[in-house]
């Protein structure tokens, strides 16, 4: 059983629009409604995987009745907090004319202190009922980044591992407490490291300073460049299969939610980099945000090349 941890949930809206024209009235060709956020983006793929998953986070109010019927509908456990208010809403609108892609994520609601603790004491207990937990994405206002740290100590003392694709604050808060995995993308790693990074080299040593803060593994996303997967023993250069890309949004929760399922099935550590790679790819092929068909992931595995990385 895999706990993720979801603490801005949303209605996520997908326009698709012939062409986008600022300052004009833009009608979309379809709009598809779905429960997201990166915590529910994960819980949604590990299913899709074959492996049962609990979502802990706080639904609010008539947006936060539909992302619980949506979680019901995909076989997700809802063990999420209600408290008052509403979720919060993100747009994602694709242009056809260009094929680009544009988001507008709303920051949340703010959550009180009396809902941040009874948050806290749901999740100590679903740690008990665990294989692994996966903390993922952005916090709605009122939530400070030491909640993360303390999830993280949390998971540490449960002995449950603890996985954590975050940024910002909450990425360097989490980082302090020595998780088992963080996923930082190429953006997220230059905010940590304070600086541009260009060359493979620069990003190694960039993780490498997340090594020494007792994280087990970093894994730097690289969009369509891959992925640089490190622990204390190796470094891989990892080379996703090529697919038909139509929808990017979401893939980087897809391979988190590969290291999840490999995590809580004991996988060692080149099968787990071929499943989430291969589960990031597959999301790329899908118009929808946060899906990976299985059928598809297997075609894909065999193809994902891992090669060890020999350093001086």
């Amino acid at each position: 059983m895999i706990l993720t941890v979801n603490l801005n949930a949303s209605i996520d809206k997908r326009y698709v629009a012939d062409q986008c024209r600022e300052g004009e009235v833009n009608r979309v060709v379809s709009c598809t409604n779905t429960a997201g956020g990166k915590g529910l983006n994960v819980a949604r793929v590990a299913v899709m995987l074959g492996e049962p998953v609990m979502a802990a986070g706080i639904l609010r109010g008539h947006s936060g009745q539909f992302i619980a019927e949506q979680i019901a509908r995909q076989e997700i456990l809802n063990c999420c907090i209600q408290a008052s208010g509403e979720n919060r809403c993100c747009i994602n609108i694709l242009d056809l004319s260009t094929g680009k892609q544009t988001e507008y994520l709303e920051p949340g609601e703010p959550v009180s202190p009396k809902d941040g603790e009874r948050f806290l004491e749901s999740f100590g207990r679903l740690l008990k009922q665990t294989d692994a937990v996966v903390i993922s994405g952005s916090a709605a206002p009122g939530i400070g980044k030491e909640m993360y740290a303390e999830m993280v100590r949390m998971a540490k003392d449960a002995k449950v591992p603890v996985l954590v694709d975050a940024s910002g604050e909450f990425l360097k808060s989490a980082a302090e407490e020595g998780p088992d995995l963080i996923k930082p993308n190429r953006d997220e790693i230059q905010a940590y490291a304070g600086r541009k990074l260009e060359k493979e080299e620069e990003f190694i040593d960039a993780g490498r300073k997340l090594l020494e803060k007792g994280v087990g593994t970093v894994v730097i996303s690289l969009g369509s460049e891959g992925s640089l997967v490190m622990n204390a023993r190796r470094v891989y250069r990892v080379e996703s299969p090529k697919v038909a890309s139509v929808n990017t949004v979401g893939c980087g929760d897809a391979m988190t939610a590969g290291f999840a399922v490999g995590t809580a099935r004991g996988m060692d550590e080149e099968e787990m980099v071929r499943l989430a790679s291969a589960a990031a790819a597959a999301n790329a092929a899908d118009e929808r945000t946060g899906y990976a068909d299985w059928k598809l992931v297997k075609e894909l595995m065999p193809e994902v090349r891992v090669t060890e990385i020999c350093l001086r």
